[in-house]
């Protein structure tokens, strides 16, 4: 397993902001086989994100898993998470593993 030193000197294009070794953003990538699919997959995407369905608000709910090692540990950081997808992002639940 890498060190954490180790890990600050791999090239991420994800890591944005700051000097912690936690994603900023992902990646994805859409793969559509037309120009007819790739509207058609562009517009489904931001249909969702602009209005999802609200079936069972699964996307309203998480789940932070966490350790006690690191200065302060991961589970007081998940516990941060937790209170603002709860207090700031509306978030139905949040569980703590």
């Amino acid at each position: 397993m890498a060190s954490l030193k180790e890990l600050h000197q791999i090239p991420s294009y994800v890591k944005l902001i700051g000097n912690d070794a936690y994603p900023d953003a992902y990646i994805s990538r859409i793969s559509p086989d037309s120009e007819t699919n790739l509207e058609y997959v562009l517009y489904t995407l931001k249909k969702y994100e602009t209005a999802p369905p609200d079936t069972n608000m699964w996307f309203m709910r998480g789940t932070g898993v966490a350790s006690n090692e690191g200065n302060p540990p991961d589970y007081k950081r998940a516990g941060w998470l937790k209170d603002m997808l709860l207090n700031d992002f509306d978030f139905i639940e949040v569980d703590e593993i």
